[in-house]
């Protein structure tokens, strides 16, 4: 069985995040070998559509896109976790240097660069959201939007001094202060959002969302998805 996985972060880390999950599902379902599929953004409607996968995992705002036209179908939804912080809400993280403290707030993305990870990643869009909801405009009042296919990327875009913000999905902050790849005093995160109050065990500068689905696909077996599901 193939289990196909957006790569948001790096293929590496994409491989060490979901193989336990490969295992554990080796080992309750006895005579099945389970594989990850790193998937880019741009390859996942390709793999679901020559069924180059059985099972998928990915954001809500591309599967809502599978859903009507392969047949793919939600049997489990992510409960993300970080230390002792679960939930099964997610959201984006706007943030910019910290050697910066004027550009914490939204409307100061007014004339500003930003990076994100990807045109259907859910922090861009719940950001647009956010944005779109105060006035901004994305073609008007961005200087410039630089899409990096990966959400370290963004991060490394704002830490090196090449874009002011960027936004990311929440937990990949506190993961990559935790892998030592980020040092937390260096950024700052915008936390102004609509939606009423947003309580996210996590840094979010957005309402929350669904976590990410696990689902299957049109052709696989109906007695495997149950226990899958199990």
């Amino acid at each position: 069985m193939f289990l196909g996985v957006l790569c948001y972060r790096s293929p590496s880390e994409t491989i060490r995040c979901w193989r336990p999950l490969a295992r554990y599902l080796d080992e309750r379902l006895a005579g099945t070998t389970f594989v990850v599929v790193r998937l880019a953004f741009d390859g996942i409607e390709a793999a679901v559509a020559e069924r180059r996968v059985d099972f998928i995992l990915t954001n809500p705002a591309i599967y809502i896109n599978l859903e009507p036209k392969y047949g793919v179908s939600r049997i489990l939804t992510m409960i993300h976790s970080e230390g002792d912080r679960r939930s099964d809400q997610f959201g984006g993280v706007l943030f910019h240097s910290a050697a910066e403290p004027q550009l914490n707030r939204l409307a100061a993305l007014r004339g500003a660069s930003l990076a994100a990870p990807n045109e259907d990643s859910m922090p861009w869009l719940a950001l647009r959201r956010e944005m779109e909801e105060q006035g901004l405009s994305i073609e008007g009042d961005l200087r410039a939007l630089k899409f990096t296919d990966s959400h370290d990327l963004a991060v490394y875009e704002v830490l090196a001094g090449r874009v002011q913000f960027g936004v990311v999905r929440t937990g990949v902050l506190e993961r990559m202060i935790q892998e030592g790849l980020l040092v937390r005093r260096k950024l700052a995160v915008v936390h102004e959002h609509g939606g009423g109050k947003n309580h996210l065990p996590f840094l979010h500068s957005t309402r929350a969302y669904p976590e990410w689905p696990l689902a299957r696909l049109a052709h696989t077996e109906a007695d495997l998805n149950k226990q899958v599901a199990q």
